[in-house]
This record gives C-alpha cells, sequence and structure tokens, in this order.
C-alpha cells in the first residue's frame, strides 16, 4: 500500500513544481476534487486562494458559499466569492 507521503510526491518532483506559481487560485465548488486539490496544495506549502463562484441556482446557494467561507478561513485559506444574478 501507497503512503500518502508518496502518492503526494509526484507534484513536488520534477517540471510540473517548478512551474506552479507562488500563489495558486483553486476553482472551489466545495465538492470532493476541487477540496482535495485545495487542501492538497495547501499542505504542500503553496500559497493558496479558494475562489467560489455562487450561481444562485437554488435558494441554499449563499448559505453554501458562507459554509465554504468559513471553512476556508479556519483552513487558514484566504475566499474569494462572487454571486451571479440570476436571469428571469
Amino acid at each position: 500500500m501507497r503512503s500518502a507521503a508518496l502518492d503526494r510526491r509526484w507534484l513536488l518532483d520534477g517540471e510540473l513544481a517548478e512551474s506552479l506559481p507562488d500563489c495558486i487560485a483553486v476553482a472551489w465548488s466545495g465538492g470532493i476534487d476541487s477540496t482535495a486539490l485545495l487542501l492538497l496544495l495547501h499542505e504542500l506549502g503553496f500559497h493558496v486562494q479558494a475562489w467560489h463562484v455562487d450561481h444562485a441556482w437554488h435558494e441554499a446557494s449563499a448559505a453554501d458559499a458562507d459554509m465554504l467561507r468559513c471553512r476556508a478561513t479556519s483552513w487558514g485559506i484566504p475566499f474569494y466569492s462572487r454571486r451571479l444574478s440570476t436571469v428571469t
């Protein structure tokens, strides 16, 4: 079985890590994929920012965005969000 450190090493080895900027904006939906990417980059020492778009597609979307803001804050990650106007 692979260790977590071994699984993460691919990101730090070679040209990929060298080509990444110091600050990375991660488009964060709150789903498992974008959350894993956000936390992995943060854990590896990259300066990350969580960027979220609230499409206002359902009534709870503003509350969802607020929950994400709270999570990012608790992790020490800057959070930026924009709520889109719904088209009627």
